[in-house]
């Protein structure tokens, strides 16, 4: 937009619009709007006429706006989780115990338990499922 806000406001005497602007083509203006959003504006290129300063002024509003205010709000957000993270290193790891899951009735392998197994009291569910697979097979019921 500065290419051509620059081409609008040139005098009827230059008739290609490119003696008074320092923006001689659309990437040097693109270039220039880059620098200008980012807020570090080097200086070297301005515009030269009040279409183009309307132009350069929304373009820094905006870069202010959607560049230069959220980027201390991600800063802020990283630096937490980052401190989360370094406080979980610290904490001590947790065992996971294993504890074995009672036989489902309606399983595949309700039926094919073995049931020549002895059952002690470690087993818990399990050894009752089984007892009761073998009462089902001793009753002629099929699985």
């Amino acid at each position: 937009m500065i290419y051509y806000a620059e081409r609008i406001g040139a005098s009827p005497n230059d008739p290609t619009a490119s003696h008074h602007t320092m923006f001689k083509n659309i990437p040097i203006g693109f270039w220039w709007a880059v620098v200008t959003m980012t807020t570090l504006g080097y200086g070297d290129m301005y515009p030269q006429t009040w279409s183009g300063m309307v132009v350069g002024a929304l373009c820094a509003l905006a870069g202010v706006l959607t560049i230069a205010m959220p980027v201390p709000v991600i800063v802020n957000n990283f630096g937490m989780y980052y401190s989360l993270a370094m406080a979980k290193q610290k904490l001590p790891k947790k065992r996971k115990k294993h504890i074995p899951q009672a036989v489902q009735t309606g399983s595949p392998s309700y039926c094919k338990t073995d049931l020549s197994t002895a059952c002690n009291s470690t087993q818990g569910e399990l050894c009752l499922g089984q007892s009761r697979g073998l009462e089902r097979h001793r009753s002629g019921e099929s699985c």
